[in-house]
């Protein structure tokens, strides 16, 4: 599941979280036959087919009525078919059977998020946290949170929690990145904003953020790199780029017009070459 935040001035704040995007981990040992029901409801919501996936998952819980990934994948069926009410019965009713299992605890939260009733994901996260103090996916969306709700210093708090646990955490690098250059703190921005890349920031519209902060602040090589990422999947149009006044320093830079040029001639389904940018380019000053 992934989930985009937009905050002022056109930032994107990304939340990223593997919970729910795979297949549901079994804790449970059911019977056979209801085990046989999940794994096929498995199968059907891997393949999109929600409503029979929905089915079988209840077939497993008609066997198996404490069935606690049979209720995530109905809760995680229910929220790809918009119905959020039954999603969110199903997860309190998997919380219910129990208690201190995370998971259908951070898709109750991820699910509240996403229907803008930040408070309950407050409260589903701090209980997490009660469970698990190093829960990584708990610090880094009460990061997000905070910053929505402009707690910038709390914010920072949860984004540097998160980076405690999980030192590669490019969204988190990212996060901080905004906050300071929100604040005017550039070289801090500019240093978290590098590892952010280092370790992989994937987000395309954060990307773009970073191609026309890097432009504004005339560093060529990490705009470019950016801009190479964001054409490369497609996500903006080199029309587009060329359009940009973000992007006048560049125009005299031959590697931009290089790279222009390469797009241009580029089919949609043709993959982009490898990112010009050395990896030592990417360590933090």
């Amino acid at each position: 599941m992934q989930l985009s935040l937009f905050l002022k001035w056109g930032l994107v704040l990304y939340l990223s979280s593997s919970y729910g995007a795979g297949r549901v981990k079994t804790v449970h040992q059911p019977g056979e036959e209801a085990r046989d029901f999940f794994a096929m409801a498995e199968e059907s919501r891997f393949q999109k087919k929600y409503d029979q996936a929905a089915e079988q998952y209840k077939q497993a819980l008609k066997i198996s009525p404490n069935f606690e990934e049979a209720l995530i994948g109905l809760g995680l069926v229910y929220e790809q078919l918009g119905d959020s009410p039954r999603a969110i019965k199903v997860y309190e009713s998997a919380i219910i059977v129990k208690p201190l299992f995370i998971q259908p605890r951070i898709n109750l939260a991820h699910l509240y998020q996403n229907l803008e009733k930040d408070d309950l994901a407050f409260r589903e996260y701090h209980e997490i946290l009660k469970i698990d103090t190093e829960n990584e996916e708990s610090h880094y969306q009460l990061g997000v949170l905070n910053t929505k709700k402009k707690r910038y210093p709390t914010a920072l708090d949860f984004f540097y929690k998160t980076l405690e646990i999980n030192n590669n955490h490019a969204e988190a690098y990212y996060n901080i990145g905004v906050i300071y250059s929100w604040s005017g703190k550039d070289k801090e921005a500019d240093t978290t904003f590098r590892k952010a890349l280092k370790y992989g920031l994937s987000d395309l519209p954060s990307l773009f953020f970073l191609a026309r902060y890097y432009s504004r602040f005339q560093i060529p090589e990490f705009s470019i790199y950016c801009l190479e990422r964001v054409l490369g999947e497609q996500y903006k149009k080199v029309e587009e780029i060329e359009r940009d006044e973000h992007f006048q320093f560049l125009k005299t830079d031959s590697t931009y017009a290089s790279l222009l040029n390469r797009f241009r001639k580029k089919d949609a389904e043709i993959l982009p070459e490898e990112n010009t940018l050395l990896d030592e380019d990417l360590r933090a000053p």
